[in-house]
């Protein structure tokens, strides 16, 4: 389930908006190992996000000056905090994932920006950067399994069964983690540059 508002804005400039948006996400594990360890149960996740970004490009289908700028938040509520258990509590290690997991909490933050330069006539540099933290609030609960980074392949996200966001790199096989096994990681960056020419406009 999720809602969302959005909105432009005259201020700083009138290239800027924002999104607000309240989401509940529900998990429904069987042997799950986003964790590590075989996690079976009900995953809970609420949270809200705020965007804000800034767009300037002229003429998106094919951009030659501008630039475009978003920086995301998206934050659970500290369950752990507000919960009447002890410090030991999350820290004991025959804990379960199940328990431990119950109600995700964690923030994430995540920045982009892009950049479009005419060298000549239709000739255009494009350079762009990409980065992202997933983060806990308890250092005891640790990580979620879900929510992660997967860096590699041509980025389009078809279904994202863990709140997993894709992030396409060329050159790197679609979908690494069903390869290695990886269960996702909370950081990563991404710098590129290219140049520009269209075959027809």
């Amino acid at each position: 389930f999720s809602v969302g508002l959005g909105k432009r804005a005259t201020w700083p400039d009138d290239y800027f908006s924002h999104q607000h948006s309240f989401n509940i996400n529900r998990y429904d594990t069987e042997n799950w190992y986003g964790s590590g360890t075989p996690l079976t149960g009900i995953v809970n996740g609420i949270n809200y996000a705020l965007t804000i970004q800034r767009n300037s490009v002229f003429n998106p289908i094919y951009p030659r000056y501008g630039s475009t700028f978003s920086l995301n938040w998206e934050m659970t509520p500290p369950y752990s905090l507000f919960s009447n258990k002890d410090s030991t509590y999350y820290a004991n290690p025959e804990l379960t994932d199940e328990e431990r997991f119950k109600f995700l909490e964690y923030f994430k933050i995540k920045t982009k920006g892009e950049w479009y330069t005419t060298i000549a006539d239709n000739l255009v540099l494009k350079t762009k950067f990409e980065f992202g933290l997933l983060s806990e609030y308890n250092k005891d609960i640790g990580l979620p399994p879900f929510e992660r980074f997967y860096v590699g392949g041509d980025g389009l996200q078809g279904y994202s069964m863990d709140g997993r966001e894709i992030v396409g790199v060329r050159g790197y096989p679609n979908h690494p983690d069903l390869l290695s096994g990886s269960s996702g990681m909370p950081i990563y960056s991404k710098y590129s540059a290219e140049l520009r020419y269209p075959i027809s406009l």
